[in-house]
């Protein structure tokens, strides 16, 4: 059977199709990273999933009038798209894959659009992410509300403050199966707070990164001297549990 909406991250080599999330995890897997099982919804599942709602004309309409705040023009679009019915075609597709029924596994549903962690622009926090979710009808649901993160109020204002087009807007989804974390993070190869191209910065927080990329906490962090590997360390836990020698080998990684 052809898949035309969910796709295989690592075999997939159409990566228009994925988001830039899914392209980057891509990358990641050909150049031989550990990267979890990942699946995708594409798209076109997206894509189909307006055309066939009929809704792509009132979304731009809503987006259009200047009587809604991006706050009335974002609740509008979402709940939209949250009451709509998945396409039969989609929901088919991922019916057929089997372990997404298996009670024991978690996944997290994540979504990828295409105007994501663009070269001038960062879009991280902005759209969804769910965690440790299981069962089928789950997974569903958590597909629509990644669909319906593309509308946020602050995806909205983000992309007309920098001159992007909604009409070009579209949306991926991707499914991994859930890894337990004990510290999750991000490594910037260039530190952002002082575009320093000699200093990577270091950001990371205990369990799941979610609250970290979302925002809702003050990670652990720390400079490292691409040269030397020296670590600066600029807030780090009370008690210290992930080791410098930990931090220098993700260092010499990223």
């Amino acid at each position: 059977m052809a898949h035309n909406y969910f796709v295989s991250i690592i075999d997939n080599d159409n990566t228009n199709l994925i988001g830039s999330k899914g392209k980057n995890l891509h990358i990641l897997s050909k150049s031989g990273f550990n990267v979890p099982l990942s699946c995708c919804i594409t798209t076109s599942a997206y894509e189909c999933f307006i055309k066939k709602n009929n809704l792509q004309q009132i979304i731009y309409e809503a987006l259009q009038d200047d009587q809604l705040t991006s706050k009335e023009k974002s609740q509008k679009i979402n709940n939209l798209i949250l009451n709509a019915g998945i396409p039969e075609e989609i929901r088919t597709e991922l019916t057929n894959y089997d372990f997404f029924k298996n009670p024991n596994l978690k996944w997290a549903v994540r979504s990828s659009s295409n105007l994501e962690d663009l070269y001038n622009f960062s879009f991280a926090g902005l759209y969804d992410t769910y965690l440790n979710v299981k069962g089928l009808d789950l997974i569903l649901d958590a597909i629509k509300r990644c669909w319906a993160s593309l509308w946020t109020e602050r995806a909205i204002v983000y992309r007309e403050k920098n001159n992007l087009k909604h009409a070009q807007a579209t949306m991926a989804v991707i499914i991994q199966e859930m890894v337990n974390a004990e510290y999750a993070g991000v490594v910037f190869t260039k530190n952002p707070r002082s575009e320093n191209q000699d200093e990577i910065l270091l950001e990371y927080c205990e369990g799941f990164g979610e609250r970290l990329v979302s925002g809702k906490i003050t990670p652990y962090s720390c400079k490292i001297d691409k040269s030397s590997l020296t670590i600066h360390h600029l807030k780090m836990p009370d008690r210290k549990k992930f080791a410098d020698d930990d931090i220098r080998k993700l260092s010499k990684l990223a």
